[in-house]
């Protein structure tokens, strides 16, 4: 297995998790608030950090899957050259927005860690971590993934 597969996988498997949890959660919240009648307040706060995760993992995999909403109406009215030139900047400003999660993501990571969330009492530097994480996964998709579109393509396997 080289490394796409296995951050494929990882992608994929935290997708799916991701949105499990959070079924789960909610089942539970609901099972207790108005069966048991007596509210979880955990459940809340971690039905929100799964949706936050849930949301830049999202994210990542349409980045890998090039499915992200795109505007192509002058894309496809002009020459192939054109088409490589637009798609080149393209992946240039996605890797600047991703080197821009990456680095101020985790500045904003190191900067929670004091913070506690309320009912789960974890520092609130959890719900930013996903910001710097998404932000490397757009940039190894952009720089590593085999794509016949994608011109900036570095080879690691």
């Amino acid at each position: 297995m080289n490394i796409s597969e296995g951050v494929r996988k990882a992608e994929n498997f935290m997708g799916i998790f991701t949105v499990l949890a959070m079924i789960a959660l909610i089942v539970l919240q609901v099972t207790f608030r108005y069966v048991l009648d007596s509210a979880l307040a955990w459940t809340e706060e971690l039905n929100r950090l799964a949706m936050v995760w849930l949301s830049c993992t999202g994210a990542a995999i349409a980045t890998r899957e090039r499915a992200h909403v795109q505007i192509d109406v002058l894309y496809e009215r002009v020459s192939e050259t054109s088409q490589k030139l637009f798609r080149a900047l393209g992946h240039l400003v996605v890797i600047s927005f991703s080197l821009f999660m990456v680095v101020y993501g985790s500045i904003l990571v190191a900067g929670q860690f004091a913070n506690r969330v309320g009912a789960l009492d974890l520092p609130l530097a959890v719900f930013f971590i996903p910001l710097p994480v998404s932000g490397a996964l757009f940039l190894f998709h952009v720089i590593f993934e085999k794509s016949p579109e994608n011109p900036t393509k570095v080879s690691i396997d």
